[in-house]
């Protein structure tokens, strides 16, 4: 992690990500984008809550990588991504956290299309627990390819 200017990281785990923040603080790092998942706030949007909350087995809202960071002094970016599925799209809605989060699914290009976005300084989601969304999937029941 020495000399690093950006952590990603691809899990979503409390422990784990108290593991990395202690590592980065170490090491001076302090840039991290983290891959999360939907409805830790409880925020995503009916009908597609109903079948997430079913897929995911209930609520995922706790023991997630967002709580280290949200208390962390780290400049991060938590994603929370809905449904993934490949695809040439690279568009995406990213809804900061207090939003509702309204979309079924995104392409595994899109969400590579954000990171890049906030690598390169075309977004700033510096210290942001952003909703990622395909636009056209909204109020959608599940995503289309279920």
């Amino acid at each position: 992690m020495k000399n690093q200017d950006i952590i990603y990281m691809n899990f979503d785990n409390k422990k784990v990500t108290e593991i990395v923040i202690d590592a980065m603080h170490k090491t001076g790092v302090k840039r991290i984008i983290q891959a999360g998942v939907l409805s830790v706030y409880g925020e995503v949007a009916e009908p597609f809550a109903i079948w997430n909350s079913r897929m995911m087995g209930g609520s995922v809202a706790h023991e997630r990588g967002v709580e280290a960071l949200e208390a962390s002094d780290l400049d991060y970016t938590y994603m929370r991504m809905t449904w993934l599925y490949n695809g040439n799209r690279k568009d995406y809605i990213a809804s900061p956290k207090g939003e509702p989060f309204l979309g079924a699914q995104i392409t595994r290009r899109a969400i590579a299309q954000f990171i890049m976005d906030n690598i390169t300084g075309k977004r700033n989601d510096i210290r942001g627990s952003i909703g990622l969304w395909e636009p056209g999937s909204e109020n959608k029941s599940k995503p289309d390819f279920y």
